[in-house]
């Protein structure tokens, strides 16, 4: 397989030439997105058989790509959201909302257990957990989400687009890749709540 397969042709329209979006535009259930993990698992069953000693058969292509299956976050009531926040040394304010809930289910779901502290801390310092937060700069800029993202070029980078950032796990899993590549330092609330 010519791995030229897997990207769309260039096409010319009224507008100019379009073709393939970014990596970060593209939603995981794409058809584009299905595809290259279909061709990634077609290239680990070709390449683990070549890998392998003569005679033994290779396992199948779905068992070698498969990623164990996270089982999905219990849904969060008051109480739980409560528990949870205070087992973070944070102090809630009254009752939650169902969006703050969200943000939390979604930050718990996307960090892994060690980074889950000070995950929930910095949102919780930029945010509340509040999923449709927006934070206004003195420079016409905005902050969104439940990480804040800022507008000015961050938020395109690393979630797309504003609606994006605006849906709780998307934000989170934004955010998690923002701080295997950088840390907590970009935000504020990093070195605020003690995780930088």
């Amino acid at each position: 397989m010519d791995p030229r397969d897997l990207l769309p042709p260039l096409r010319r329209s009224a507008r100019g030439w379009s073709g393939p979006q970014p990596w970060y535009a593209v939603d995981a259930r794409s058809a584009a997105a299905l595809r290259r993990r279909a061709a990634a698992a077609a290239l680990l069953a070709v390449a683990a058989a070549h890998l392998a000693p003569s005679g033994a058969t290779p396992a199948p292509a779905a068992a070698a790509v498969a990623a164990p299956a996270r089982p999905a976050p219990a849904p969060l009531d008051d109480a739980r959201f409560a528990a949870v926040l205070t087992s973070y040394g944070l102090e809630p304010e009254g009752r939650s909302t169902r969006a703050q809930r969200a943000g939390l289910s979604a930050v718990l779901a996307h960090f892994p257990r060690a980074q889950r502290r000070d995950a929930v801390r910095v949102a919780w310092c930029e945010s509340r957990l509040d999923p449709a937060a927006v934070g206004r700069n003195r420079d016409g800029t905005s902050d969104v989400g439940l990480f804040q993202f800022n507008d000015g070029g961050t938020l395109q980078h690393y979630v797309g687009s504003t609606a994006r950032a605006l849906d709780p796990d998307a934000s989170a899993r934004a955010a998690r890749a923002y701080v295997r590549e950088r840390g907590w330092r970009p935000w504020t609330c990093g070195e605020i709540v003690g995780a930088v």
